[in-house]
């Protein structure tokens, strides 16, 4: 088992392989949408929520990971804090978000995906 520390954050990761972990992260729907969300400009919370359609508290637990992860940055703007996409993570998402696009449709081919 591995241990990884971010910022008194403690995450037990029982994989062998860290993509593992990465693919997990991201492929969680609620998480994409957010990461999808933040592509073209840093939101706050409410704005986060908004624009993935997501409850403000939804939004809220699931950036806890996100910065942890290091895939979120957060920026403070007054008294409201704005999130962005880390520049690593940005071009990964975009072509996530290209693929689907592009060949969405054939996915319904893959081996056990059911799209409802």
């Amino acid at each position: 088992m591995n241990k990884y520390s971010y910022d008194k954050i403690f995450i037990l990761i029982d994989m062998k392989d860290p993509s593992e972990m990465f693919l997990r992260e991201i492929g969680s729907g609620c998480k994409f949408r957010m990461l999808k969300s933040l592509l073209n400009a840093k939101l706050s919370v409410n704005e986060l929520a908004e624009a993935s359609g997501l409850s403000q508290s939804h939004v809220s637990h699931n950036l806890k990971s996100l910065l942890a992860c290091r895939f979120v940055e957060m920026v403070p703007k007054g008294k409201v804090h704005e999130y962005g996409l880390s520049k690593e993570i940005a071009p990964c998402i975009r072509g996530i978000s290209n693929y689907i696009e592009k060949y969405g449709d054939f996915l319904t081919n893959c081996g056990g995906i059911k799209m409802v």
